[in-house]
């Protein structure tokens, strides 16, 4: 018995879906995440409302792609704070901080 040459070593295949890989940065520029801070400042009394309830007012699909970009994006730049369990949208500290800064810009 002969022993063969080992043939090449082939390529290890790229993983055609990754998995469910999260930027560690926001993936929106800052001014198109304002939204979502603007609208739970202008549709809720004490800075928290349900997240269907803050799309519906702002014509958007709660579950679509961009929805849910935006609500990460938001809470990446520290402007809005997602309660669990539920879909609850808080305003932070820095939201209200930005919408006053935004304000104050405008005036």
């Amino acid at each position: 018995m002969t022993q063969q040459a080992n043939p090449e070593p082939k390529p290890a295949k790229r993983r055609r879906n990754p998995g469910n890989y999260s930027k560690p940065y926001p993936t929106l520029k800052f001014e198109a995440a304002l939204l979502l801070p603007r609208g739970v400042a202008g549709h809720s009394l004490d800075g928290e409302i349900r997240r269907p309830t803050l799309f519906q007012e702002l014509d958007r699909s709660a579950d679509s792609g961009p929805s849910r970009t935006l609500v990460t994006s938001a809470e990446k730049y520290g402007l809005t704070a997602q309660k669990w369990p539920g879909d609850f949208l808080t305003l932070t500290n820095n939201g209200r901080a930005a919408l006053a800064a935004e304000g104050e810009s405008q005036a």
